[in-house]
């Protein structure tokens, strides 16, 4: 059975490396040259630089067996998160921690949480910051970072996934915080996090599948779902049993679109 995988990030290698391991003959395409997709990390005149801010941190002991097989050496280190804002250095989470914050901000902020209400219908990841922040410290903290991180609105965001990710602090904690006394606690749900003695963030995927499956700097153009066939934009065409797809939904749809288009005209 032939399986091909699109994109050699963490996902597609992982997956490709179980299809390897089930008995399937596996090709991944990555149109980049390096493996890894966001979780990549280059060293250039010794200085290694990662494609973007990671940590491992997960506690699920079967992910950090299959990530960590390739790193070499990983060490542990604890978690000190910090928030900057206007000049100030903030412990997370900022909702615990408003004393960090001039005087009328941290009021402000208060005032608007203990004015949040909870009853209203929660439609998205903004009403939920709404309904359990309140709105100065969701505008002035929360929907900027959502905006950044994500690159999409809070309103366009669900809210069944925040779970751990954002605390939703009490009355009496919002009040001692911006009195002075640190609630910071264990709220962030990164205690703790791993990193590999050398390599960078990149390391993690040596040892997800066989480098020899990747095929690097390969384009696809189209996705003929009816003929189980990928089209590469050198010409190349690929046929299939399985496919697993890393692209966004919206870059899987138009390669798609793009063969049925072809036929149709």
């Amino acid at each position: 059975m032939t399986s091909i995988v699109i994109g050699a990030g963490l996902a597609g290698l992982a997956a490709a490396g179980r299809l390897a391991s089930a008995g399937h003959d596996v090709v991944v395409l990555e149109r980049s040259d390096t493996i890894g997709g966001h979780a990549s990390s280059v060293t250039r005149d010794g200085y290694t630089f990662d494609e973007g801010a990671h940590v491992l941190f997960t506690k699920d002991e079967e992910v950090l067996q299959a990530v960590t097989a390739g790193a070499g050496e990983v060490t542990s280190h604890e978690a000190v998160i910090m928030n900057y804002h206007k000049g100030s250095w903030i412990p997370h989470p900022v909702q615990c921690n408003l004393h960090a914050l001039p005087r009328r901000t941290a009021s402000e902020c208060v005032l608007s949480f203990l004015d949040a209400r909870g009853d209203e219908p929660i439609r998205s990841y903004r009403d939920w910051c709404y309904a359990s922040l309140g709105r100065e410290i969701s505008e002035r903290f929360t929907f900027p970072y959502t905006l950044k991180y994500w690159t999409i609105e809070p309103s366009e965001l669900a809210a069944d996934w925040v779970g751990e990710r954002v605390y939703r602090p009490s009355r009496e904690e919002v009040i001692r915080g911006a009195l002075g006394a640190s609630e910071s606690g264990d709220h962030h749900y990164i205690t703790t996090f791993s990193y590999p003695r050398e390599g960078g963030y990149g390391a993690f995927v040596r040892g997800l599948c066989d480098p020899s499956l990747v095929r690097t700097g390969r384009q696809v153009s189209h996705i003929d779902w009816r003929r189980r066939v990928v089209s590469l934009g050198d010409g190349e065409t690929l046929a299939y049993d399985g496919l697993v797809s890393t692209m966004s939904l919206p870059e899987l749809a138009r390669h798609v679109a793009a063969r049925v288009g072809s036929r149709t005209q």
